[in-house]
């Protein structure tokens, strides 16, 4: 079996409770106030280089943030 070209993912950051903030910076996210943290996310394994899409990862991320 041939091994992964790479992985790439996406999480979203949903919280609840009354007047929550998120911010982020780089590979860090700070949720204030949270009483709830949620962090969906969506991974993806691509065999070739020519696999890769980011911008398709990005949107499946962004369609879950409802949910």
């Amino acid at each position: 079996m041939d091994g992964a070209y790479g992985y790439e993912g996406v999480i979203r950051v949903v919280v609840f409770g009354s007047n929550t903030s998120v911010t982020a910076g780089g590979q860090t996210a700070v949720a204030v106030r949270a009483t709830e943290v949620l962090l969906p996310a969506k991974l993806r394994r691509y065999a070739t280089s020519t696999d890769r899409d980011s911008a398709s990862a990005r949107a499946a991320a962004a369609c879950h943030a409802g949910a």
